[in-house]
């Protein structure tokens, strides 16, 4: 009773490192809490984002979502691609983030995902300049054979498109 609920889907999470299905502006605030403790990756749950985790680094800070919730409603832009069962998450998308921490130096954050298509996804922070950048109004997520997956969300609806950057 005393947890507030937003919008349709009841939760405890009631913040987000998402606006509108998007990576949003980390607050000064926020920035300069986790900063001064000692916090410079940040990975959580419970954010949908397509097939495939959304990471992103801003004003030092490395965030990582890696909800495949929505995986099997995501849309491929281009790409006649029924859905495989019935679930929302699919048969498919699996995500796997290991971060590497080096006393003294920024972590590093590996992403590989198998996608709704049955392709996989390779991203990396820091050593991938593409990785969490926006181009066009779309993320840029990884890496797919030679082309690179970008993602624009509009709440939980999200649509993938494979770019050459």
């Amino acid at each position: 009773d005393g947890v507030p609920v937003v919008g349709n889907n009841p939760s405890v999470v009631v913040k987000t490192w998402v606006n509108n299905g998007m990576p949003r502006d980390l607050e000064d605030e926020v920035v300069t809490f986790l900063q001064s403790s000692g916090v410079s990756t940040v990975v959580s749950g419970h954010m949908p984002h397509g097939d495939a985790p959304l990471v992103w680094r801003q004003r030092g800070i490395t965030i990582v979502t890696a909800d495949t919730s929505y995986s099997n409603d995501v849309i491929y832009d281009g790409v006649d691609r029924p859905k495989k069962d019935s679930s929302n998450r699919g048969p498919d998308a699996v995500p796997v983030v290991v971060i590497e921490v080096e006393e003294g130096q920024q972590p590093s954050v590996e992403v590989e995902a198998v996608l709704a298509t049955g392709e996989t996804l390779k991203a990396s922070l820091p050593s991938c300049e593409h990785t969490g950048t926006l181009k066009d109004g779309w993320v840029v997520k990884g890496k797919v054979g030679d082309k690179w997956l970008v993602s624009h969300g509009v709440g939980f609806t999200i649509t993938n498109r494979m770019a050459a950057l």
